[in-house]
């Protein structure tokens, strides 16, 4: 049984030189598993890279298309809005923007 295993939490702790060797080997041991495991380029099957290019060809090409071919909505002019709105909805709109010289010159 190695001291690293007698080692209890009083004080003083009684270690040795080798036991910290023994600590230091296990540690570089397990960073550089898991460098090389990290450094490992992932493999993907030439002919999956494949679909997922054409994949998302398909999909950039479908999209473009339904943004092209999508016309927005017309919006209504301020003329418009405002022949349509209700004389409540105008006082309202007249008071809110009271200082407003361009809007209130089309009331």
């Amino acid at each position: 049984m190695s001291t690293l295993n007698r080692i209890d939490r009083r004080l003083p702790y009684h270690a040795s030189d080798a036991d910290f060797e023994v600590m230091a080997e296990r540690i570089r041991l397990r960073t550089t598993a898991r460098v090389e495991v990290a450094a490992k380029p992932a493999q993907r099957p030439a002919l999956l890279q494949l679909a997922l290019a054409v994949a998302t060809a398909v999909i950039v090409a479908v999209t473009g298309a339904w943004f092209a071919t999508t016309e927005p909505e017309p919006q209504p002019t301020l003329a418009e809005l405002l022949a349509t709105a209700s004389p409540e909805t105008l006082r309202e709109v007249a008071a809110t923007n009271y200082d407003d010289i361009i809007f209130n010159q089309q009331i």
